[in-house]
């Protein structure tokens, strides 16, 4: 089903406001069966595209012309069989983004939930298809992490209009779950400039297994590149305070939403996030939340779009620059109270101690890839005014 909102934003402090449901369709395909959709894009003539899993896509017809007793959606030709045939039944085509078109053609980017039959565990891939032929016009590999849980692709969102072919860039988000561990969300910054294009692989095997005369070996092929930029977990709510829950979808707010006409106007890029509920009464409901994702004044997210450069980070590296003056000067006037007579040291040094214990995770903040240990949001997180102080469930 589709179900339309008004989502309101805060200008002022970049945040989410409120959300109003107004009203829901029902999809069906042409032979009258209910479509069970995942991912939906808005096309430049006002209709939508939809993909369903396992590998299927369609188009819906603009927003002016949906009846209440449902919508017809038209099938598109699907991806080549390699795909298709090979998807996991529920871990296949899970988001879909249309990209600039071009003349009679309509091209989308999707990033496949699980790994296809054959390929190994830890491999996903990114197809970028023309959505009017079915044609793949180019495929890139994205390496998930060996983890407990088993992470996913859930979410796509661009940065750039370039695709595949011309090397964009993009946010991923990916979720897992077990009882055990509970949710596991993450959202990561994806280039695929140096990616090979691995349309001609049956299937990817790692190094050292052994692959078919159609298969390629990991060793082979350079994947797209990926920087954490959000960790989010049981252990870990996002600021602290945001429980997690099972994130699954992903969009990019335009920067007019909050009365700016650009992204560096902006001062970085929100998204929004959306959660799948599972109809399940042990969950919270369906839940948005939004981050502003805060890179400095001369990066840009166009064009060439050069690595996003965390504030947090700089604030990060001047506070231990601060903490480590006043440290030392700390440490200075406890040698010399230290040595002082009739002082109660035992007592001192205690809350010395307490002192440099608050301090010293300071020291060992994770920079780049090492950010996979730091709490809640990681790094190159949004800055903590930034996280939604309203959550709405619903």
């Amino acid at each position: 089903a589709v179900y339309s909102a008004t989502v309101e934003f805060n200008a002022t402090s970049r945040s989410l406001g409120n959300v109003t449901w107004q009203e829901s369709w029902d999809i069906f395909t042409g032979e009258g069966q209910r479509l069970d959709s995942e991912g939906i894009s808005i096309l430049p003539d006002g209709g939508f595209l939809v993909c369903s899993e396992p590998a299927d896509l369609y188009s819906l017809p603009a927003f002016g012309s949906w009846q209440p007793g449902g919508i017809k959606a038209s099938e598109l030709p699907a991806p080549p069989e390699r795909i298709s045939n090979r998807c996991g039944g529920n871990t296949c085509m899970e988001n879909v983004v249309e990209m600039d078109p071009t003349a009679g053609s309509s091209i989308i980017l999707t990033a496949l939930e699980g790994p296809l039959s054959g390929d190994a565990q830890v491999v996903r891939r990114f197809l970028e298809l023309d959505a009017s032929s079915g044609e793949l016009r180019r495929e890139a590999i994205y390496l998930i992490e060996e983890n407990t849980p088993e992470l996913f692709i859930t979410g796509l969102a661009p940065l750039d209009s370039l695709g595949l072919t011309g090397g964009g860039r993009f946010l991923a988000l990916e979720r897992g779950w077990t009882s055990e561990t509970g949710n596991d969300i993450r959202i990561y910054l994806v280039d695929a400039a140096d990616a090979s294009d691995s349309k001609h692989c049956e299937v990817v095997a790692l190094p050292g297994q052994t692959e078919t005369a159609s298969g390629c070996n990991l060793a082979e092929l350079t994947p797209v590149h990926k920087e954490l930029l959000v960790k989010w977990t049981k252990e870990m709510p996002l600021g602290g305070f945001v429980p997690v829950d099972n994130y699954e979808a992903m969009i990019i707010v335009p920067p007019q939403a909050f009365g700016r006409q650009s992204a560096d106007e902006l001062e970085g890029v929100v998204v929004l996030l959306a959660n799948d509920n599972n109809d399940s009464p042990e969950q919270i409901g369906t839940q948005f939340v939004s981050l502003r994702l805060v890179f400095a004044a001369d990066d840009q997210v166009s064009g060439s779009a050069p690595a996003l450069h965390w504030r947090v980070a700089l604030a990060a590296f001047a506070a231990l620059i601060a903490v480590a003056l006043f440290a030392v000067l700390v440490w200075r006037l406890a040698l010399y109270w230290m040595a002082t007579p009739g002082l109660d040291r035992k007592s001192w040094k205690s809350t010395f101690a307490m002192f440099g214990g608050r301090y010293r995770s300071l020291n060992e903040l994770p920079r780049g890839e090492k950010a996979m240990e730091a709490p809640a949001v990681i790094g190159k997180l949004p800055e903590p005014e930034d996280v939604p102080k309203q959550v709405l469930c619903g």
